[in-house]
């Protein structure tokens, strides 16, 4: 059932705003932490079955295989998320606000009952306001590299046209 629940809230993440992505993957942590059996779903790999007539050679490496969590199962204990994987992280860890991909990051060390549980009270106050504010703050070093090359006129004249 905690896998299941797991599972809903990482999905979920994906397509939530920053706000809630922010909020989730410390939950998600938190809740990997505690229950080890749940860790199976970071560690699982997912192949292409060899039978599956639809998966070309070509093809392997640019198709995500069949997820057999069922995410509108009502009854977590049969939505399969044992057999499952957390991809959603993967997904997360390139995700375009830098503070999301940085959380995500969290889960590419191991994690042990050791490590101590993230605070939810952090991820609680990011805002947009707070995420405006801190990255339009930051300095770019060197500049932003720009390629530009300045028209000679608006209109081609018929000599250039060929």
């Amino acid at each position: 059932m905690i896998a299941a629940f797991i599972k809903r809230l990482a999905r979920l993440a994906l397509g939530s705003p920053v706000t809630g992505s922010a909020i989730a993957l410390p939950f998600i942590y938190n809740l990997l932490r505690r229950h080890a059996p749940c860790l199976t779903l970071i560690h699982k790999l997912q192949t292409i079955e060899e039978g599956d007539e639809s998966a070309d050679s070509e093809d392997l490496g640019k198709r995500v295989p069949h997820d057999p969590f069922d995410m509108d199962q009502p009854d977590p204990s049969k939505a399969r998320a044992l057999h499952s994987s957390l991809w959603e992280l993967q997904v997360l860890r390139q995700h375009y606000a830098p503070d999301i991909s940085k959380m995500a990051n969290i889960f590419e060390d191991p994690i042990t009952r050791q490590k101590p549980e993230l605070s939810l009270a952090e991820a609680l106050e990011i805002t947009y306001r707070s995420l405006f504010e801190k990255n339009s703050n930051k300095k770019v070093k060197g500049g932003v590299p720009l390629t530009f090359q300045a028209p000679e006129s608006v209109f081609r004249t018929s000599d250039e046209s060929e």
